[in-house]
Formats: structure tokens, C-alpha cells, sequence
């Protein structure tokens, strides 16, 4: 034989470009998933192709190499949705996503949660504090003289965040002005008299000693002497019994003497 109808070739034993007979291709094995067999002779698949397996889209987890169906690896594939925690703490509840792999859409764990009524502190929940933003207490620190009723600042988380004042009363010769203790006037109680301490008029200078006197507090009023003494004829020393009018200093209450007229 010289020649042969397709599908077959010749075969066996040849002379001078004749061979003794027409036989099949050698047989193709079909060894990869995707492998199809094109062609076949006495039954045998003497042909065959491979079409590789698409690559997987829409990877939420992003791709890794995988078969392709043609016995090579060179399709892509997305990583597997799995739960990313698989432990909480307790008082406390799963938080989910939504993620995509060759398996379609599903939901996975991805974090924790708190439940209500508590707050996360070191890895754990912890049980809410009582909220105080201490609204009702202005001041950051009591006024001086101030009598104050104080207020912690306090978050859910328990974390602190200053002491604050509310002002209630004030000392003895002040009085609440806002949130403030102002200085009470000091009355002029006789002769030199009261002054709020540290003011006495021109002329006189505050008398230590009589400081607190007659009920005024003492870190507030002062009594106020002159500095001079009386003129003469005067004395500081009222009388008890005078036969003519007593009579004081032109200004001066402090100064008296017995006269017949009084200047």
C-alpha cells in the first residue's frame, strides 16, 4: 500500500515505499478533566483538546492559582469565604459581612460587639458606668470663701474626666453673687467705724486689734482709728458727767470735751 483513507496511516512492513497494510494512529489517553476526545479509529480516540476552565470574578477575599482543567494551574480561583474570628468574648455578639467565592455570596463573621449595657475595654465587655455630665455643677474649682458641692465627671466607658463645683453658700461677711462670694459692705458701726478690710479713708489706719469686733467677720472688716490724735482740748475718753454740753471735734466722733458751746 501506498496510501490510506483517513483516519488511518500505513503501517507494518515496508519495501522500496510500500507497506504492507493501513492501520490506526496511536491512541491518545484522556487524562486531564477538560480533555476531549476529537477524533477516534476502531473506537479509539486518536485526537483530542482541552478547553481550560474560566477564572472565577467578583473575589472578595481576592484570587490564588488553581487547575484549570487542562492539568495546569494556571486558572484563578478566589480564596474561600471563611470566618475571619471564630471566638467573642462574653456579653458580646457577632458582627457579620457579606463575601463572594467560587461558591457564590454568603455572610462570615468578621468582628464583635458589645451587647447593651456594656463597653469594650481590653479585649473584654465590660458592664456600662452610670453617665454623670455633671450639668448642674459649672465651676471647675470653688471660689474662695465658696461652701461648694462637687460632682465627678464620669463615662460609660468609667474613665473620669474632672471633679466639678456647684457653689452653695459662702462664708461669714461674703454673700453668693453668681458663682462667686463678694465681700457684704461693712457699716460704719460709730465713731471711726467698720470698713471692709484694707480701706480705710484717707487719715485713719485699721486698729488690728478691733478687727472681728461687734460681730463683723474679721478677714472682712476692720475698725479704722485715725491716725492723728485729738485736738487739744479733746479727749478720746467720753464723759460721764459733763455741766456743760459734750461736744465732739469738727469731724472727728471720736473726740470730746465739755463745753459751754459746742464747735
Amino acid at each position: 500500500k501506498t496510501s490510506c483513507d483517513a483516519p488511518y496511516v500505513l503501517g507494518g512492513d515496508s519495501c522500496d515505499g510500500k507497506y504492507e497494510k493501513c492501520v490506526c494512529p496511536a491512541k491518545v489517553e484522556l487524562t486531564c478533566p477538560n480533555d476531549t476526545c476529537t477524533k477516534t479509529c476502531d473506537g479509539n480516540c486518536i485526537a483530542k483538546s482541552c478547553t481550560p476552565t474560566a477564572n472565577q470574578t467578583g473575589c472578595t477575599n481576592g484570587t490564588q492559582a488553581c487547575d484549570d482543567g487542562c492539568c495546569g494551574t494556571n486558572r484563578k480561583c478566589c480564596v474561600p469565604c471563611t470566618d475571619k474570628i471564630t471566638s467573642k468574648p462574653a456579653n458580646s455578639y457577632y458582627t457579620y459581612s457579606s463575601c463572594t467565592d467560587g461558591n457564590g455570596s454568603k455572610q462570615i463573621q468578621t468582628g464583635w460587639e458589645c451587647n447593651p449595657g456594656y463597653h469594650e475595654k481590653n479585649g473584654a465587655c465590660e458592664k456600662d458606668c452610670q453617665i454623670d455630665s455633671c450639668s448642674a455643677y459649672p465651676l471647675t474649682a470653688c471660689p474662695s470663701y465658696g461652701n461648694c458641692s462637687k460632682c465627678t465627671k464620669t463615662a460609660k466607658d468609667c474613665s473620669t474626666d474632672g471633679t466639678r463645683y456647684k457653689l452653695d453658700s459662702c462664708a461669714s461677711g461674703y454673700q453668693v453673687s453668681g458663682n462667686y462670694c463678694q465681700p457684704l459692705s461693712c457699716s460704719v458701726v460709730y465713731g471711726p467705724g467698720f470698713y471692709v478690710k484694707g480701706s480705710c479713708p484717707s487719715g485713719r489706719t485699721e486698729e488690728p486689734n478691733m478687727c472681728g469686733a461687734l460681730g463683723q467677720s474679721s478677714t472682712i472688716c476692720c475698725y479704722c482709728k485715725y491716725v492723728n490724735p485729738c485736738p487739744s482740748g479733746y479727749t478720746t475718753q467720753y464723759p460721764t458727767y459733763c455741766q456743760w454740753k459734750i461736744c465732739r471735734a469738727s469731724g472727728r466722733s471720736d473726740c470730746y470735751k465739755c463745753a459751754n458751746v459746742c464747735i
